[in-house]
């Protein structure tokens, strides 16, 4: 476990283009439904991750999008690969697992990809989940009653949860810059 912890610690000056506190306010309203919410940079390295979310996400989701295999390489890949038209895009490629991703964009220029990941619909103790259970020293039957607690997302259900997303995260952002101003605004005033 030591050594992935090496390859799993994040990088000094991997920061979310979009400010810490808009993205946890936004983890906060997905996690009750049982989802999780991440950001990678334009590299695919994440920079964000709600450290509040249930250890299913965090023992087993997280892990997984940090280890590097042929998964989280198809992950990175497809997450450099998003047009900046700005629609969701549906990913399975994490054993029972299904992610939506958006790119998030300033200007046109993509800045980081915004994942909301979900327990599948087809979630089970398959072969596949076994095998990263064993990878990651997890239990696997500790794991599916982990799972059982989740609400189950198809595709068409956490493409809805990321276009809700992509409308919340906008509000966040505006948000911050408008708390921004107010307190330069205020400051100026106090000067």
């Amino acid at each position: 476990m030591s050594s992935q912890a090496v390859i799993n610690a994040p990088q000094k000056n991997a920061t979310p283009p979009v400010p810490a506190s808009a993205l946890d306010n936004l983890a906060a309203r997905f996690r009750p439904n049982g989802l999780f919410l991440a950001m990678l940079n334009t590299e695919g390295a994440i920079t964000y991750h709600d450290s509040a979310a249930g250890v299913f996400f965090l023992r087993y989701v997280l892990p997984l999008l940090q280890y590097p295999d042929a998964a989280t390489d198809a992950i990175r890949a497809k997450a450099k690969a998003l047009s900046t038209a700005g629609s969701v895009a549906v990913w399975n490629d994490l054993p029972g697992v299904t992610i939506a991703a958006f790119p998030y964009l300033e200007k046109r220029t993509q800045l980081g990809v915004l994942l909301i990941a979900g327990k599948d619909n087809s979630f089970s103790l398959s072969e596949d989940v076994l095998r990263v259970c064993g990878r990651l020293g997890l239990d696997g039957t500790w794991l599916e009653q982990q799972a059982n607690e989740l609400t189950a997302f198809g595709e068409q259900a956490i493409q809805r949860q990321g276009r809700l997303a992509i409308s919340m995260l906008r509000d966040q952002v505006r948000l911050n810059s408008l708390e921004s101003e107010l307190d330069s605004l205020s400051g100026q005033l106090a000067n």
